[in-house]
């Protein structure tokens, strides 16, 4: 905008730059969250092939984004994971530049439901996780494959999540197969057997109404099948 680009002329030192990554994010009820791990992934790689890159080895950059609540909370969640994951601090360190900004204009992660939050989660509590996960193993940003994580999260591929090692989410089938989005169906359950052998799924929790699909189709293929039924948009 005009803002930014007068900016830009009165300080040739600085780079200005930006992506869309942080607003990615897409709600299902009142929830509001941080972007996903492929958008976390690609955003850090980003970052350091500018922070890397010769030609600006001599000038401050400057990561600018929209003013919108949830858009800024998403670009500092954001860079601290960057600055966290590619410089080696602790979540602590990272997160500490941006605690310092009084009052605070950060926002508050909270749960998909209607109703008021009785618990919400920070960015630095998110950003600890994450250090969690790499320490454990779960994520592994050398070795992190984008092209499968963006493959299975597509709803045409499923929409499955891998959380850890052990634990898959994905989008409940349902036993008509209905378009969703123009292009976008509805999986049935036998969309999903091969992918569940393939991830190494051997039991299936149903959060939603039994008689959204007929769960035999699991059972008979070899998985074990509980149900766990809980409204959507409230709390388990």
């Amino acid at each position: 905008d005009d803002h930014t680009l007068t900016e830009i002329k009165r300080f040739p030192r600085l780079f200005f730059f930006s992506t869309d990554l942080q607003e990615r994010y897409q709600s299902f009820c009142s929830d509001f969250g941080p972007v996903n791990l492929g958008v976390l992934h690609r955003f850090c790689h980003f970052v350091d092939m500018k922070y890397n890159d010769p030609r600006l080895a001599n000038r401050t950059m400057v990561y600018y984004t929209d003013s919108d609540p949830s858009i800024r909370t998403n670009a500092v969640f954001l860079l601290s994971c960057y600055i966290a994951l590619y410089h080696d601090l602790t979540a602590e360190e990272a997160w500490r530049p941006f605690s310092l900004v009084e009052p605070s204009p950060w926002l508050e992660y909270r749960d998909a439901t209607y109703l008021e939050p009785t618990y919400t989660l920070g960015v630095k509590s998110c950003v600890k996780g994450l250090k969690k996960a790499e320490e454990l193993g779960w994520y592994d940003r050398q070795g992190f494959d984008l092209d499968d994580y963006e493959h299975w999260e597509h709803p045409l591929n499923g929409d499955l999540h891998l959380l850890t090692p052990k634990f898959l989410a994905f989008k409940g089938p349902s036993d008509v197969r209905e378009e969703i989005a123009p292009g976008f169906y509805t999986f049935q359950p036998r969309d999903y057997l091969d992918v569940f052998r393939y991830k190494g799924v051997s039991a299936i929790v149903r959060l939603n109404e039994p008689e959204t699909y007929d769960k035999t189709v699991f059972e008979t293929a070899g998985f074990n099948f509980y149900d766990l039924y809980f409204d959507d948009c409230t709390v388990p």
